[in-house]
C-alpha cells in the first residue's frame, strides 16, 4: 500500500485545511511512508532477528538493525500526521490498496 500525494492533497482539500505550504510536509509523508514500506518488506524477508558469526567462530544473535530506523520513522511519520491534522484512519484512506496482506499495517 502506498500513500498518493494527490490523495492526501484532495484529501486536506475536502477537509478544508488545504494550505501550498503543506506541499513539503506532505511530499516528506509520502517518502516517510515509502521507505516505511522497503524497510518492513526487508524484515519480512530478512527476520527481526540476525547471526552474526566472528572470525573465531562465535556465533551471536541480534535484532534486525532496521527495527530501530523503523520506529525513528514511525515517529517522523506520526509527526508529519500531525503537521497535517491527519488522523490514522484519514490517512489510511488515501492509501493506493494492493492485494498484497501486509501484516506490519494490521499492527
Amino acid at each position: 500500500m502506498a500513500l498518493q500525494t494527490a490523495t492526501i492533497k484532495a484529501k486536506l482539500e475536502e477537509l478544508g485545511v488545504w494550505k501550498p505550504a503543506m506541499t513539503l510536509s506532505v511530499s516528506q509523508l509520502v517518502d516517510v511512508d515509502s521507505t516505511l514500506d522497503l524497510m518492513q518488506k526487508a524484515i519480512k524477508k530478512d527476520g527481526v532477528s540476525l547471526e552474526h558469526t566472528s572470525r573465531e567462530g562465535h556465533t551471536r544473535i541480534t535484532a534486525h538493525p532496521l527495527l530501530t530506523e523503523i520506529t525513528k520513522l514511525q515517529a517522523v511519520k506520526q509527526k508529519l500526521m500531525n503537521d497535517l491534522l491527519l488522523t490514522p484512519s484519514a490517512l489510511d484512506k488515501t492509501r493506493k490498496h494492493d492485494d498484497e496482506d501486509d501484516t506490519f499495517k494490521k499492527i
